[in-house]
């Protein structure tokens, strides 16, 4: 049984991203023993590190066929450009969608307005795949913003075609969803399935140091106003809490760099994850994390470890606020925009430290993991049912 994987995040350079693609392919295994799993990518050599026995697909193959650039307009149209003969350069792609049974997209939250040219392709794929009887599933996703109507109408024929999601919230993700034309019954809130990860350190002792994680691009809405005020705010919770401050960077893709952007606001170089457990392991190192990046939040929510979490900008808004639903107590959510942002920010840090110690709030927040990741199991449970029921691949491309 062969099932194409999309990760969404080719380069393998957002430690998050990777978490998230070693639980899919985990519990695909589990489920599937045998299944040759080919997971999209620009970089075998770090595919081959972060999940052996994994196959990569090149992801220009997917878009010689799915095109990222051409908008959709209509249904008509739609089916108008399958009918061309496939491009010879993806001729290696279609044989593989020919061969597959099923097409999943591990966690992610790229399918959104910023992101035209990723969406396109990915939900393309998807109506295809499951209009010709492959089963297709979305896990641990945080949708949008997705306003587009193009996009929406594309995420509808995938819908359509049978698509069933995971979704990392219910703050946005299933007003989306709906607006997409799914049913109730094609979705369910599961977390994120990061949260599985943390789950190899409970028990172990927490650390005391305050933990800073953040992303300046230009989705983030993160400048050097934005940092100023915040390198203001740490040095002002380092003197009054007298502990050292501990950079957490999610992200090392080019255009990004956290680790870059968190040695500038602290002034001394922070130093590189090279795999998700060095960044869990340095969550594990504080007491309270304040976290613009949003799977430094998930990690220290995951093992009781309350978070004060910041945004400049719908995107992290939407992400940060659905994450503090999901664990309630746990994890406050401040605007940076005025009035007094610094001023908000401390005061939550510090009522966030006092209660740190309290092991009803240690015992809700990983309580609250757990049940998310019991709810993704079995989420996972139903798709490998559903997949292992589905007929041998049947027909060609197109």
């Amino acid at each position: 049984m062969l099932i194409i994987v999309d990760n969404g995040a080719y380069s393998l350079r957002n430690m998050g991203d990777v978490a998230m693609l070693q639980a899919a392919l985990r519990h695909l295994r589990a489920g599937l023993p045998g299944a040759a799993l080919l997971v999209l990518t620009h970089r075998p050599d770090l595919l081959r590190r972060y999940c052996p026995g994994a196959q990569p697909l090149a992801v220009g193959l997917r878009d010689c066929l799915y095109d990222p650039a051409r908008p959709f307009r209509s249904e008509a149209e739609e089916d108008w450009c399958r009918a061309w003969p496939i491009p010879r350069a993806a001729g290696e792609f279609a044989a593989a969608l020919d061969r597959a049974r099923a097409v999943v997209v591990t966690g992610g939250g790229f399918l959104n307005d910023l992101n035209p040219a990723q969406t396109r392709p990915v939900l393309r794929l998807l109506a295809e795949a499951g209009r010709r009887g492959k089963a297709i599933a979305l896990f641990s996703q945080g949708l949008g913003p997705l306003d587009n109507p193009e996009l929406i109408g594309l995420f509808r024929r995938a819908c359509q075609a049978g698509l069933r999601v995971g979704l990392r919230e219910a703050v946005r993700g299933p007003e989306i969803l709906k607006r997409a034309g799914a049913s109730p019954g094609q979705y369910q809130v599961t977390g994120d399935d990061a949260i599985e990860m943390a789950s190899r350190l409970e028990g172990e002792p927490r650390g005391q140091r305050l933990g800073i994680s953040l992303r300046q691009a230009a989705y983030s809405g993160i400048g050097d106003p934005q940092l100023e005020l915040l390198a203001g705010v740490v040095s002002r919770l380092k003197a009054r809490l007298r502990v050292d401050a501990l950079a957490l960077p999610v992200s090392l893709n080019e255009g990004e760099g956290d680790h870059l952007v968190l040695g500038r606001l602290l002034r001394v170089p922070a130093a590189e994850p090279d795999a998700p457990e060095a960044l869990l392991a340095a969550t594990a190192r504080c007491r309270v994390v304040l976290a613009g990046a949003y799977h430094a939040a998930v990690f220290a929510l995951a093992r009781g470890t309350p978070c004060v979490c910041f945004h400049a900008g719908p995107y992290y808004r939407d992400k940060l606020e659905g994450l503090a639903r999901q664990f309630p107590g746990g994890c406050e959510v401040v605007d940076l925009l005025p009035p007094d942002p610094a001023q908000r920010l401390e005061e939550a840090v510090l009522r966030l430290w006092t209660a740190a110690d309290d092991p009803n709030l240690q015992a809700a927040l990983r309580e609250s993991a757990a049940a998310q990741a019991r709810a993704a199991s079995r989420f996972y449970e139903t798709c490998i049912r559903e997949l292992a029921a589905v007929g041998p691949p049947r027909g060609g491309h197109r």
